[in-house]
């Protein structure tokens, strides 16, 4: 009898040091390294007469190493009947694997539910300086870091029904207007550094620079405000109510009224620089690298020299544009509404303005990696497209995500749902 409890114990402990192998093999599955569950609890457990708890004990084990840490898994696993029998791993998301191996794409990591609360929903999702943003229903922001997934802080921003202007960012700050309140985050921890309430309802988004901010409002003005108490240094009245995005540039600011103008003015006094028109309605004005981007109704992207307003080129595109062109180094990316993404060379002593491709239904870019564009259709194809021969690489079916981040600062994809998932992926390394 005392070689049998021996034996017993000795064998208990085996299944304890295999289960704590077992444990920490699961952490480190991946979608491209799968493991069957075979080969995560080796088959002599199964053969031992503690086979029904230790699969008990094992899909437990496996749950708190998902979601009792906070970590997600990277990868959807269907489990068929028991823990001991586990389908192959071939979709994540919904996409096939195949389909992404073809693309030279791999999962960089994946949320299936971001813990967010009952009845939360995600509205948007954009990302800055390596870090992903989302806000909810709720105006709640979440920061994660983008290129492992760990969620960083989080930070109710007010009223739950308020209505959230697009977050813009200065330095290693986040500027946001909620309603009538103007705040600034920390981009490394959400702490609400500084914050102003204004006097009337913006209906821009918000810029600024040392000293002041600067914002549009619904009785057609457009301010200066002493940052540090929200104080009016000058204004100025517009025959439109100015809207969308603004700009500031070497010691100008530059905004659009609804009526297709746009005007640029010195940012330390109210003087004029220059001005534009359009033939139809403008939703903001981006700026970069001496260009000054305009698009508007009247089916035209506009790019003018931002010192002096000269025009530099104008192309028709058929159809009207209701959003902001998103800028890299070398092109510009316009989203035609409900028609197509065009690719246009923005480069320096190149023929600027020069369409490289056109995306039928194409929706928006997603990132950039060398000569190679990932783009998202309204039909949800994510869509490779090569710059320098403008032609279609490969497309295939995003079923599952339905939020797309505009990502112009490195080659990361991601792609959300509203109810919470979160995929991130990004390019095989050579």
């Amino acid at each position: 009898m005392l070689k049998e409890a021996k034996k017993k114990k000795k064998t208990k402990g085996a299944i304890h040091r295999t289960l704590i192998d077992a444990s920490v093999n699961f952490e480190e599955t991946n979608v491209n390294n799968l493991l069957s569950f075979e080969r995560v609890f080796p088959k002599r457990i199964a053969t031992n007469g503690f086979h029904r708890w230790v699969n008990c004990l094992a899909g437990f084990c496996v749950l708190l190493s998902v979601i009792g840490t906070g970590c997600q898994p990277k990868a959807e696993v269907k489990t068929r009947g028991t823990a001991a029998a586990t389908d192959e791993i071939t979709r994540v998301a919904g996409i096939p694997l195949k389909m992404l191996d073809k693309a030279d794409l791999r999962v960089n990591w994946l949320i299936s539910k971001l813990a967010m609360g009952q009845d939360r929903r995600i509205e948007r999702i954009f990302y800055h300086n390596g870090q992903l943003y989302l806000i909810d229903n709720s105006n709640k922001l979440y920061a994660l870091d983008g290129a492992k997934g760990i969620l960083l802080w989080t930070r109710s921003l007010g009223d739950s029904q308020g209505q959230c202007q697009p977050v813009e960012f200065y330095q290693d700050r986040l500027l946001v207007l909620l309603d009538k309140t103007y705040m600034e985050l920390s981009e490394s921890d959400g702490r609400i550094l500084h914050k102003v309430q204004l006097k009337f309802t913006p209906t821009t988004s918000v810029a600024r620079t040392k000293e002041r901010i600067f914002v549009g409002s619904d009785n057609r003005r457009f301010y200066s405000l002493r940052r540090e108490d929200g104080v009016i240094l000058w204004q100025s009245v517009q025959p439109d109510e100015p809207v969308g995005r603004i700009a500031v540039s070497q010691g100008n600011v530059y905004f659009a009224c609804k009526n297709g103008a746009l005007y640029v003015s010195r940012t330390d006094k109210r003087e004029k620089v220059w001005q534009a028109a359009t033939n139809g309605e403008v939703c903001g004005v981006v700026v970069s690298n001496g260009q000054c981007f305009l698009p508007s109704t009247d089916t035209a992207l506009y790019c003018f020299r931002t010192k002096s307003g000269t025009p530099m080129w104008k192309y028709l595109t058929g159809g009207a544009l209701a959003e902001l062109p998103i800028l890299t180094e070398r092109f510009a990316y316009q989203g035609v509404k409900l028609s197509s993404l065009l690719c246009m060379d923005r480069r320096p002593g190149t023929d600027q303005g020069a369409v490289k491709w056109e995306l039928p239904n194409g929706y928006c870019m997603l990132a950039e990696n060398g000569s190679i564009s990932y783009a998202m259709t309204q039909n949800k194809e994510l869509t490779l497209m090569n710059n320098d021969t403008g032609k279609r690489v490969i497309s295939f079916y995003v079923p599952d995500m339905d939020l797309y981040v505009r990502n112009n600062e490195d080659a990361l994809i991601f792609l959300a749902d509203k109810e919470g998932m979160i995929l991130s992926l990004r390019p095989k390394m050579p």
